[in-house]
């Protein structure tokens, strides 16, 4: 068994909260809860020490989402990539409407710093029936995937009462004209088909 060589929590950074991963390319991802920023390790240059306990090392980026992240409920929280896609979806969790998409690198080495290279956040609009999106608990109620049929890569979330999932198009919102100097997504200029509600 091996122990990360940085210990997050002992360092005041806070606690990792959900885990994800870019299998095509070995960027591993971690939110920290409560705060606005994820941990990046390049999983492909991981280097093991043998020991009791032993250890790993691997380079790693924690990237601040601040201010733009601000409007996940109790910070960056649930975490899905869709395989093949780079894409990541970031989700808060005890209700409010926010979450954000990452554009993970798409080729990495083994001394590759690992990050992501574009983000964009958003709230999920109203529910169908006009109830405001309040996303659900733990465990987190967020996935991603690759569409065999369209070839799209989705998030998917349910809400806390779980009436609704919704599907988000991730590439779709990540071209979405951004608030002036920000990432976060013009509520006003999203696209047309970024979000579709599936009622359960």
């Amino acid at each position: 068994m091996y122990n990360s060589a940085v210990t997050f929590s002992a360092s005041g950074l806070g606690e990792l909260d959900s885990t994800a991963e870019d299998c095509s390319t070995g960027i591993g991802l971690a939110p920290i809860e409560f705060t606005e920023s994820v941990v990046l390790v390049n999983l492909s240059g991981a280097i093991f020490t043998s020991g009791s306990p032993g250890t790993w090392s691997a380079p790693t980026n924690i990237q601040d989402f601040s201010p733009d992240f601000g409007n996940l409920s109790a910070g960056d929280s649930g975490s899905a990539v869709a395989p093949g896609s780079h894409l990541a979806i970031i989700a808060g969790e005890f209700g409010g409407a926010g979450f954000g998409v990452l554009q993970l690198q798409t080729a990495v080495t083994a001394t590759t710093t690992p990050a992501a290279t574009d983000w964009v956040s958003a709230n999920v609009p109203n529910d169908p029936s006009g109830v405001p999106w309040s996303m659900g608990l733990d465990p987190h109620t967020v996935t991603a995937y690759l569409s065999p049929n369209d070839g799209k890569a989705y998030g998917l979330m349910t809400n806390d009462t779980r009436t609704f999932l919704v599907k988000v198009d991730l590439a779709l919102l990540l071209s979405a004209p951004r608030i002036a100097a920000t990432h976060t997504a013009d509520p006003a200029l999203i696209p047309a088909g970024t979000f579709t509600f599936i009622a359960e």
